[in-house]
């Protein structure tokens, strides 16, 4: 999440080095790519495993429900069921688009991408349109962490915590992303704002005139 952010803004600040650093990463991925998958490999192993597996094996529970979902936190509950490596325990999937197709569905999911898809459409379409530096500065700091935190979805819930994962503490982390998101539409707001009046003196103008 964190280079996919730095690199959208390094994108926006430069085009020229963000596409050099790009094709960068061919001959690195090369040259010592088994290498860093051999040591996440290591280090993260199990994490990963357990990971996937879940996913497996939550599709049983989603196939019930596909379109609305089990609703909220409800498929914890029908996990011990299922048995994961074995074991029959309550477990939460890890990622937060399976968590959201398993708690709303298909529907769910295509909601809250569509938000998304809404909120990023505004801030590029609100980037060169700003007059302040400020603001050019907030709308590529926002974009640039819509991309991180679309990434740290499939790591874990961070964007909507699951209650028995994350818990009700990690929407002190989760705040912040809507915080910025509700910034982008605040700055769509006062522009429009702006036009509005601009159109205001401009017909006031007009109107003296004739």
């Amino acid at each position: 999440p964190l280079l996919v952010t730095v690199g959208i803004v390094v994108f926006f600040r430069s085009p020229r080095v963000a596409v050099s650093l790009a094709l960068l990463i061919p001959p690195i991925a090369l040259l010592w790519g088994g290498r860093i998958i051999q040591s996440i490999s290591d280090t993260e192993h199990y994490s990963s495993m357990t990971r996937l597996e879940a996913w497996i094996v939550l599709w049983p529970l989603i196939e019930k429900s596909p379109l609305v979902g089990l609703g909220p936190s409800h498929y914890y509950y029908y996990t011990e069921n299922l048995p994961i490596l074995g074991w029959y325990v309550k477990f939460s999937s890890h990622n937060q688009y399976m968590d959201l197709v398993a708690q709303y569905g298909f529907l769910g999911l295509a909601a809250f991408c569509w938000l998304v898809l809404e909120i990023t459409s505004t801030a590029l379409w609100l980037r060169p349109r700003v007059s302040t530096y400020f603001a050019h500065a907030y709308l590529i700091g926002a974009i640039a962490g819509i991309g991180g935190t679309i990434v740290s979805g499939m790591l874990a819930d961070w964007i909507i915590p699951f209650y028995y994962n994350i818990g009700i503490s990690g929407f002190r982390s989760s705040l912040l992303f809507w915080l910025f998101l509700g910034g982008v539409l605040a700055l769509r707001r006062i522009l429009i704002n702006e036009f509005e009046r601009e159109d205001e003196e401009t017909g006031e103008i007009c109107a003296s005139c004739s």
